[in-house]
């Protein structure tokens, strides 16, 4: 009796594989988590320099009140460039320039020494590391010998304290003058640190009138659109710059005084003043 074996093909084995559809749905979920991922490390940084920000102006009002108390309630000077030949003390020293700018030694804009050293900066002695006088969202720099070099201040001064030479209305020279906290330090637009004195002409009384408004100096909006600030009571706060007219491109090229009626970021910095 024969038997007859049956040889039946066995199914054969699939390789197992994406088709083009789902590589492109994995492309695309990787590229949104990697973009929620990059968002969230770009927002956490943001943070982080905004701290640094403020931890800097920490320590420079700390040492601006320091002097005050040493030097028998005598107020920092804060004297614009343009007087330093005459009157070599001050706050801080070194303008900050671009190389496109005649009229300036462009070597102070990285000459950190200018901000530390005792014989040039009253608030040397009080701050030691030159770091503090650079917020780290300001990526400003001037170009010298064909090369980039990173700018080492980014603050001013409110030109209402420590004005002994040609003082604006309403000017405080000694801690005892000032009739409630005003504001002293700011975080300056690049394009318009120059010298440690911010120019805030709406001190005035005839500047009262919201019609007037206007920028002679700039404020910051690295953090978001906003800067930080520090008062003569010694507390530090990020403020927010509500009004587009404050909020200038960075073009390394010096501004001019910006004329912004009814501006609500004027007027907030003005109410920071005193009387």
């Amino acid at each position: 009796m024969r038997f007859q074996i049956s040889t039946v093909p066995l199914p054969r084995r699939h390789r197992l594989a994406f088709t083009l559809i789902e590589l492109l749905i994995v492309i695309a979920i990787i590229g949104v988590l990697a973009a929620l991922l990059l968002s969230a490390l770009s927002q956490a940084k943001s943070r982080s320099q905004t701290t640094v920000c403020l931890n800097n102006l920490r320590q420079l009002q700390l040492a601006w009140l320091m002097y005050a108390d040493e030097y028998e309630d005598q107020l920092p000077y804060n004297t614009p460039g343009k007087n330093w030949n005459d009157y070599r003390t001050n706050w801080v020293d070194g303008v900050m320039s671009y190389e496109t700018e005649p009229c300036f030694d462009h070597t102070q804009s990285t000459n950190a020494e200018l901000m530390v050293a005792s014989r040039y900066s009253q608030l040397g002695p009080y701050v030691k590391s030159y770091g503090v006088y650079k917020c780290p969202s300001d990526k400003s720099w001037i170009e010298l010998g064909g090369h980039r070099y990173p700018r080492v201040r980014s603050y001013a001064m409110s030109e209402q304290v420590g004005a002994y030479l040609n003082p604006a209305p309403n000017s405080f020279r000694r801690m005892a003058e000032i009739p409630r906290p005003v504001w002293v330090l700011i975080d300056t637009h690049e394009d318009s640190l120059l010298d440690g004195w911010f120019d805030f002409a709406d001190y005035a009384p005839q500047a009262s009138d919201p019609a007037n408004y206007k920028w002679e100096s700039f404020p910051a909006g690295r953090h978001n659109g906003s800067s930080v600030i520090s008062f003569s009571d010694g507390h530090v706060e990020q403020h927010k710059w509500v009004d587009s007219r404050t909020l200038v491109p960075v073009k390394r090229a010096f501004l001019s005084a910006l004329v912004v009626p009814n501006s609500n970021d004027v007027g907030w910095l003005r109410q920071q003043c005193a009387p």
